[in-house]
């Protein structure tokens, strides 16, 4: 049966009074009566079912949202982790190409020296061996 049928069902009979509360219509017998608070009965029962329907959808999407809270929180965290180590990383890597640049600034320096010393003794040597004049 389908929960929702009593959507679909044509209103039982009742009327408004003067506070906005419904009352069944007047019926001309008793077995009117009975057939009137059957389908009121029957009203409310579908209503209820309804509504508890409802509530139990309401908790599922509670549930889900409970969920995907949580794993948007621990999605946070590990990026905020991520990012922490990606910029001790580059900490790290500056530092390094510090170093390096340091040492190859020192070698160049090394190497610089090294060649005039050996223009140096090179025009040393040359005036060792000329011939003077």
């Amino acid at each position: 049966m389908d929960p929702y049928a009593w959507q679909h069902r044509p209103p039982s009979p009742l009327r408004m009074d003067a506070h906005g509360a419904a009352q069944p219509e007047r019926q001309h017998g008793p077995k009117e009566a009975v057939k009137a608070m059957i389908a009121q009965k029957r009203d409310v029962s579908y209503v209820q079912l309804a509504l508890s329907l409802k509530r139990a959808q309401i908790q599922r999407l509670e549930a889900y949202a409970a969920r995907r809270a949580a794993t948007l929180q621990q999605a946070e965290e590990t990026f905020e982790q991520d990012a922490l180590e990606f910029d001790d990383f580059l900490r790290r890597n500056d530092e390094e190409v510090q170093e390096a640049v340091r040492q190859a600034n020192e070698q160049a320096r090394i190497r610089q020296d090294k060649v005039r010393a050996s223009e140096g003794f090179q025009e040393a040597r040359r005036q060792l061996f000329l011939p003077h004049t």
